[in-house]
């Protein structure tokens, strides 16, 4: 029994992975737009899969309801004693810092967004794939069309003077386009033309009073923050 139990567990692991490569996974971070299941027996495959792992997938998003509200809740606690941390400034900030990363990925310059990045990611992502692709004679098209949802999924509070270093991971769910071609002959390499729903995870770091885009995760990484328990010092929640 146990190892028909343990048969059962890993299938629906490997059923999950292959249903997370539909997710398509935007330039920003350095990941091209997965093409997968464009024809008619993909798609068949992914209903098949879908219908398979609903009631998984039901019970992941339960837990995503539940994990947002109680971010949602630290960030109000701590929202009251530093500004930084109230929703709706974030939300504009997160935002702004989101939208702009799109535009200097797709002009292919990071510095652009120097001011909005911390300094190690902004060169990291410049130099291990900008730059890279661009010496490979290939440029990454990235668009942004719309953000349809974004949900703070994990806050780590520092406790350092003003929340500095502090952390925030948000779930981004956006309507976006991306592939990799090539310069001169415009050939697709990697991706597909069109505008697809990209959903992946950004960490921010609060430094010097302005939050910046300090990561950018794919959706597997999606479970370890849902798992994690909010990092809200008791001696803060008791002040205010």
């Amino acid at each position: 029994m146990n190892n028909r139990r343990i048969l059962i567990l890993v299938s629906l692991t490997l059923l999950l992975i292959c249903f997370c490569a539909l997710e398509a996974w935007a330039g920003p971070g350095g990941k091209i737009a997965k093409v997968l299941f464009t024809t008619f027996w993909g798609k068949l495959l992914m209903l098949v899969l879908f219908i398979l792992l609903l009631p998984l997938i039901l019970y992941s998003r339960v837990r995503q309801y539940f994990k947002v509200r109680s971010t949602m809740k630290s960030l109000r606690v701590l929202g009251m004693k530093n500004p930084q941390f109230n929703w709706m400034n974030l939300k504009t900030r997160l935002t702004d810092v989101f939208t702009r990363t799109h535009l200097a990925w797709g002009k292919e310059d990071m510095g652009d967004v120097s001011e909005f990045c911390t300094s190690w990611y902004w060169q990291n992502q410049q130099l291990i794939h900008l730059d890279r692709w661009k010496n490979q004679g290939l440029i990454n098209v990235s668009q942004l069309n719309r953000i349809k949802k974004m949900e703070p999924i994990f806050v780590s509070y520092s406790g350092l003077p003003n929340g500095d270093n502090s952390l925030i991971v948000v779930d981004f769910d956006a309507n976006v386009e991306d592939y990799l071609m090539q310069r001169d002959s415009g050939l697709i390499v990697e991706g597909k033309k069109g505008f697809q729903d990209v959903e992946t995870l950004w960490t921010f770091r609060l430094v010097n009073g302005n939050w910046l885009l300090d990561n950018i995760e794919q959706l597997e990484f999606w479970s370890m923050y849902i798992k994690m328990p909010n990092e809200v010092p008791a001696t803060v929640t008791q002040n205010v």
